[in-house]
C-alpha cells in the first residue's frame, strides 16, 4: 500500500498502529489513455489528477471506468477514500470518518476497503458507492493489508504478520484459509479465470508473479518482475503492465519471452512510478509516482 515506499510494507505497518508519527511520503496519481492498435498497446500522455502535496495513492477504477477511487491522507492523522470523476475532472471525498480507510476496491454494487478501526483492528469492510452503509465483510480475519476479489464470494487477502501471509476467504461461509507465506503487496484477480496472482521473492531485487487456482490450490510461476519493482496490473486481455521509474513495461503470458518497454514518459514530473491500475474497458491506466 505504501509506495513511495519502496520500503515494502511501510504504509501497512503505519496503519496497523493507527498512528502517523509523521506524514507519509508525498505521491501523485497520473492518468493516461491506452488503446490497442494493430495488436500493439499504445499509451498516451499522462495527466496528474491529484496535483497536491501529500499522499494520494492506491487508485482503482469502477466498473464502467467513469471514475477512480483512491486513498488520500488529507493531513497527518488518517486516510480517507476519495473519488475522481474522469469526465469532469473533479474530486470528492467519499468516506471521511474518524477511522482510516485505504485500498478501495470497487465492485458491481459496492466497494470494499481496509478499515483501521478505533482500537487499531484492521479488517475488510464494504460501503455503498456514496460512502454510506458500512458493513464488516470478514469478522475474524485481521490485520488485513491488501485484498483482491477473485469471484463474487472469494477474496484473496494480504495479512500482516511475521511473515506476511496470503489468505483465501469465502465471504459466504466466512471460512478463511492460509495459503502461503512471505508474499508481497500486489494481489490481483487474473482476468477470465477463478485465479489470483500474487508475488513472492525471486531474488534480492525481483519478485515472482505467481498464480493461485482457487479451485485446486495449485500455484505456478508466471514471470519474474524487473529489478526493484513489485507492482503490476492485469489488462482485460490477460496481459500484465509493470511500471518502474518513468517507464511502463508489458508482458503477455504464453506469448511474450520477456518484458517489453512500451512507454517512456517524457514529462519530468512523471517519475518514481510503482503502483498501477488499468480500467476494465482497457482504455485508461492510472499510475502512482513520487512528488
Amino acid at each position: 500500500m505504501k509506495p513511495i515506499l519502496n520500503s515494502l510494507f511501510f504504509f501497512a505497518i503505519i496503519l496497523s498502529t493507527a498512528l502517523f508519527a509523521q506524514a507519509p511520503p508525498g505521491t501523485e496519481i497520473f492518468l493516461a489513455p491506452i488503446s490497442l492498435k494493430d495488436g500493439q498497446l499504445q499509451v498516451g500522455t499522462a495527466k496528474n489528477i491529484t496535483a497536491r502535496a501529500g499522499y494520494d495513492n492506491q487508485p482503482a477504477f469502477n466498473a464502467d471506468a467513469s471514475s477512480i477511487y483512491f486513498t488520500r491522507i488529507p493531513d497527518t492523522t488518517q486516510a480517507d477514500i476519495y473519488r475522481y470523476d474522469i469526465a469532469s475532472g473533479t474530486t470528492e471525498a467519499v468516506i471521511n470518518t474518524a477511522e482510516s480507510e485505504f485500498s478501495p476496491t470497487p465492485r458491481d454494487n459496492f466497494f470494499s476497503t481496509v478499515r483501521v478501526e478505533a482500537d487499531g483492528t484492521q479488517r475488510l469492510w464494504g460501503f455503498d458507492f456514496d460512502g454510506t452503509q458500512p458493513s464488516l465483510i470478514l469478522k475474524d480475519v485481521q490485520p488485513v493489508g491488501y485484498h483482491a476479489w477473485i469471484t463474487s464470494d472469494h477474496v484473496a487477502l494480504f495479512v500482516l504478520g511475521q511473515p506476511h501471509k496470503l489468505f483465501l476467504a469465502n465471504t459466504r461461509t466466512s471460512r478463511a484459509d492460509s495459503i502461503t507465506n512471505n508474499i508481497g503487496r500486489s494481489i490481483h484477480k487474473i482476468p477470465g479465470k477463478d485465479a489470483a496472482s500474487f508475488t513472492q521473492p525471486a531474488s534480492d531485487s525481483t519478485w515472482w508473479i505467481r498464480s493461485l487456482d482457487i479451485s485446486t490450490g495449485e500455484m505456478t510461476n508466471i514471470v519474474e518482475t524487473r529489478p526493484q519493482t513489485q507492482d503490476y496490473a492485469w489488462t482485460s486481455d490477460g496481459s500484465i503492465l509493470l511500471p518502474t521509474g518513468n517507464q511502463l513495461y508489458y508482458f503477455k503470458p504464453g506469448e511474450s519471452d520477456s518484458w517489453q518497454l512500451i512507454k517512456t514518459f517524457e514529462d519530468p514530473a512523471v517519475k518514481g512510478l510503482y503502483r498501477i491500475a488499468v480500467s476494465p474497458k482497457m482504455d485508461w491506466v492510472a499510475l502512482v509516482g513520487s512528488e
